[in-house]
């Protein structure tokens, strides 16, 4: 009876801590893609050399009725506070979607396009009249505004979209821990192993050791197909090189050698991942 408990009460344990684990993880995961997106974006060159040849451009030809309605200066700053404020705003609208759906999709681009669309087209309206103050009749209507913004954004995303889904950064192919370890030594990285207070990181050339929480570590692994098997150890999926059993326990073998044990409460995982095979449930004859 006293055996029983004590196994019920470290199971349910044991899933409490991987459901902590997931949701540190997987919050973690959404903070961080949205910083390192919005971080590499707004640090781009291309983006400023953008805006400005744009800036130039439109203060030049004065689309949508500017041409004439006031100086060359005056021109220039409406036209660079609406090409910089609209880049960087949708650049921010982008970022919060995609760290909520994986780009490059069509549900993604769908739904920045309306977001940005509906927030940019009041202000927008506003700024032009505040700062040409043209007449009510040389004035475009919000229905207009949002018809060009709409048309403009459709196209540029839908640019995007086609290159994000031909054209991916190598840096993007690799999971976001692999930008802690020395620029020089980078390498594939086949499993994480927690160790108290440090995140041992096995790479294909050599271990490194991190202080950092376990749960920050696996979620800083995304984009790679792998899993917790244990609570202290998380593996590549391509890593796994087979499976054996030890004390009737599964163990899985990497490429690297080691010997990994999967623990009940995250043999699902494994099973998931496809590294082991569905464990049969015995049978329970029941007798009276």
């Amino acid at each position: 009876m006293v055996r029983c408990e004590l196994h019920v009460n470290l199971t349910e344990n044991l899933q409490r801590e991987h459901f902590v684990i997931n949701t540190a993880a997987k919050n973690h995961s959404y903070m961080d893609r949205l910083r390192d997106d919005l971080t590499r974006r707004f640090r781009s060159p291309i983006l400023y050399s953008i805006c400005i040849f744009a800036t130039l451009i439109l203060t030049v030809t004065g689309p949508f009725g500017t041409y004439g309605t006031a100086d060359d200066l005056t021109l220039l700053i409406y036209w660079g506070v609406v090409v910089f404020w609209s880049a960087f705003s949708s650049i921010l609208v982008a970022g919060i979607v995609r760290a909520l759906i994986e780009p490059p999709s069509l549900l993604a681009t769908t739904l920045t396009i309306l977001l940005f669309t509906a927030t940019f087209v009041p202000v927008l309206a506003w700024f032009t009249e505040s700062f040409l103050q043209r007449a009510p009749s040389e004035r475009p209507t919000i229905a207009q505004l949002a018809l060009y913004v709409l048309v403009i954004t459709t196209a540029i995303g839908g640019l995007v979209y086609q290159i994000e889904r031909h054209l991916k950064p190598a840096d993007e192919t690799m999971p976001r821990i692999w930008r802690r370890l020395p620029k020089a030594e980078q390498a594939d990285i086949t499993r994480l192993s927690s160790e108290g207070h440090f995140v041992s990181i096995h790479a294909t050339n050599r271990v490194y050791r991190l202080r950092m929480r376990f749960a920050d570590a696996v979620a800083e692994m995304d984009g790679i197909e792998g899993d917790c098997v244990h609570r202290s150890h998380w593996v590549a999926r391509k890593h796994v090189v087979g499976a054996s059993e030890k004390n009737n326990r599964p163990i899985l073998m990497m490429s690297d050698g080691a010997a990994i044990p999967v623990s009940r409460t995250y043999r699902p995982q494994a099973e998931q991942m496809g590294v082991l095979p569905k464990e049969r449930k015995k049978q329970v004859l029941q007798t009276s």
